[in-house]
């Protein structure tokens, strides 16, 4: 007799027989486990620690399991040593409660009993640097009668996360291959998600080393205290009709919220992801697809993730390790970023986060990491690993809120707030001329080189040109950061060629260059003030520039002969 049952139907069970309440959700570290590695030396214990304290979760819901080592490991490793003893762990610390319930036999099916989850002191469960990423495929799981299934359907690969996400219907014989529809996909209940509705949230404190994976706590916390300031970036693919095209119209309506927002982002359509010299100041907010390796600006040395940064790219593979930063999400927590998303198998389009829907509960509706990424798994026993603290929640206040605590504290986040809100109004409709006018009388201007570059774009939206390029200058003077420098002064270059002010466009194209390092970029820019050094009669500069391509060229030739 096969008793099995799909994992959509035990879940959406334990959903229709205990409904949620409808509300927002007080989230604090009470309803959290904390989980760790035993076996992983004191590394993965401390991380556990420092999160229960900064987090205030109760010592008695730190729990330490004797797992494997190695990132990966096997369906019978994973069960044996995380999902049973874990299961374990929280029903006799009281954390998560079972009820026998019977199912009446039908015509399709025999009865049967199913313990359904019907209490549950957390909602969260937090895996810390140490605790094994990926169960690997197991042939032996995939039944005969699933043979003539897709091969996506047959697979049982999946990220531990996602797995544990379904503990509270780990009791019941479900099946392992192929993912399982989140039935809470979109909600806009944040209560819903709740292990008795069948999910856990699950979230993951971890990256390239102990140090990375403290910080992330350190970091969700300073934004909590402090506000998540910054610029967002979303690059599309610039996709027509492409089976593909929802990854871009998840990243445009995700670009979208942020507008709202007061987040003016930077949109990004062309094909190829951002190039090497795209000056990226002061990041909050990043997505984008789709390289199979860090590409373009995230090669750089450093990158100015600001404290709470969410940065995501779409990539199939982009967190099959964590522990080296050669993946995306690992390479991402290593350069500084607060949160992200990665995939630790091939999770196919479909079954990714839908960013929009990240976007739209975390910013928009002040939800917590754990509750908007949730929201936003279309599966789970899948491929996806949310890094960062779950409980991490910048948009709880609104930016009037923000506004009036920094300049009671004096804060010089002042600034920020002061942008937001210009662009969040901007976005809504307000003149330009009236956000000018605004700008302008701000105590704060001349203070800061992100309010003179914003007086400087809507000057040049209006067609004031000598202002945008005046506002630009006095920007320069404010000691702005390495890459707002950067797009200071090629804003500055483009502007003052497009006004036939060669010499003075060539003096910033000639400042740029010189503190471009990397040898794609500096090709890149060369190449675009080349023609600028010949229409200002710069005779020298221009032989100059041409040398110095073919020159960089070559060294690239060998470096690439070199690395064969």
């Amino acid at each position: 007799m096969n008793t099995a049952i799909t994992k959509l139907a035990a879940v959406a069970l334990a959903a229709s027989i205990f409904p949620c309440a409808i509300g927002a959700t007080q989230t604090g570290g009470a309803e959290v486990a904390v989980v760790y590695n035993s076996n992983m030396g004191p590394d993965s214990r401390l991380i556990a620690e420092y999160y229960a304290e900064k987090r205030h979760v109760p010592k008695s819901q730190i729990i330490g399991l004797p797992m494997p080592r190695s990132e990966t490991i096997t369906r019978a490793e994973f069960r044996a040593q995380i999902q049973e003893p874990l299961l374990q762990q929280l029903e006799s610390l009281g954390l998560l409660s079972f009820r026998a319930t019977i199912i009446p036999a039908s015509a399709e099916r025999p009865g049967t009993v199913l313990w359904v989850p019907v209490d549950a002191r957390v909602r969260y469960l937090v895996l810390t640097y140490g605790v094994p990423l990926r169960v690997s495929h197991d042939e032996s799981a995939v039944p005969p009668a699933a043979t003539n299934l897709p091969p996506q359907q047959r697979r049982t690969e999946a990220s531990v996360d996602s797995e544990l996400a379904l503990l509270p219907i780990a009791k019941r014989p479900l099946r392992l291959h192929g993912p399982y529809r989140n039935p809470l996909f979109g909600t806009t209940n944040a209560s819903a998600l709740s292990p008795t509705n069948g999910i856990f949230m699950v979230g993951r404190i971890d990256g390239p080393g102990p140090r990375v994976a403290r910080e992330l706590v350190d970091k969700a916390i300073e934004a909590e205290s402090n506000g998540l300031w910054g610029y967002a970036y979303f690059d599309l693919r610039g996709l027509g009709n492409s089976p593909y095209r929802k990854g871009d119209d998840w990243l445009r309506a995700a670009a979208e919220v942020a507008k709202t927002h007061g987040f003016a982002p930077i949109v990004d359509d062309k094909p190829a992801t951002f190039p090497t010299w795209f000056p990226m100041p002061h990041i909050a907010i990043y997505a984008g697809w789709y390289d199979n390796a860090p590409s373009g600006p995230f090669t750089r040395p450093t990158i100015e993730f600001m404290p709470g940064a969410f940065a995501y790219h779409l990539f199939s593979y982009s967190a099959t390790t964590l522990r080296t930063p050669s993946t995306w999400a690992a390479s991402l927590l290593d350069k500084g970023v607060t949160a992200t998303v990665g995939y630790v198998f091939e999770p196919y389009l479909d079954a990714t986060i839908d960013v929009s829907v990240f976007m739209s509960r975390w910013m928009a509706d002040g939800w917590t990491l754990g509750e908007a990424a949730t929201a936003a798994q279309p599966v789970f026993s899948w491929q996806t690993t949310v890094v960062g603290d779950p409980l991490y929640r910048p948009f709880a206040r609104t930016a009037e809120q923000w506004q009036q605590e920094l300049a009671a504290r004096n804060s010089p986040l002042v600034p920020w707030a002061d942008l937001r809100l210009l662009n969040r109004d901007e976005a809504a409709g307000t003149p330009r001329r009236e956000l000018i006018d605004r700008l302008s009388k701000n105590a704060a201007l001349h203070k800061s080189p992100m309010l003179e570059l914003r007086l400087a774009e809507l000057c040049a939206e209006e067609g004031r040109e000598s202002a945008s390029v005046q506002a630009m200058e006095r920007a320069l003077k404010l000691k702005p950061s390495p890459q707002l420098r950067a797009q200071l002064q090629l804003g500055l270059a483009r502007r003052l060629a497009s006004l036939n002010r060669h010499s003075d466009s060539l003096r910033y194209y000639e400042q740029l260059t010189a503190s471009e390092t990397d040898k794609h970029a500096r090709i890149a820019l060369i190449e675009e003030a080349l023609p600028v050094a010949r229409k200002a009669g710069a005779t020298s500069a221009a032989n100059r520039f041409e040398a110095e391509i073919a020159n960089l060229r070559q060294a690239l030739t060998n470096q690439s002969g070199a690395n064969r």
